[in-house]
């Protein structure tokens, strides 16, 4: 049971890098439009939309971005995060059992 407790945190410890990345690679996207990765840092941005897209897609269906003006917030990442962080402070750790 000890394994199955560490992997699933490993895998929450790594989905919450990638979502960081994330939030990372959304900004240069909007601070800087025209900047597009290359090389290895496209493998990467690659692998990190891939993962993060259908979590993300499945929270805005049910959060709607928040309107303001002619803008919207949209708070499907933040949620996620809590999300994800809310349900690795519940598995026990492989150092507690």
């Amino acid at each position: 049971m000890n394994i199955l407790f560490f992997v699933l945190n490993l895998a929450l410890t790594i989905f919450t890098l990638f979502l960081w990345g994330r939030l990372v690679l959304d900004w240069m996207r909007v601070l800087k439009p025209d900047w597009r990765p290359r090389g290895a840092l496209l493998f990467l941005a690659e692998a990190v939309f891939t993962v993060t897209d259908p979590p993300l897609r499945a929270v805005r269906t049910v959060i709607k971005p928040v309107r303001i003006g002619g803008g919207a917030i949209d708070l499907s990442w933040t949620v996620l995060l809590l999300l994800t962080y809310f349900v690795s402070a519940f598995i026990p750790s492989a150092t507690a059992l």
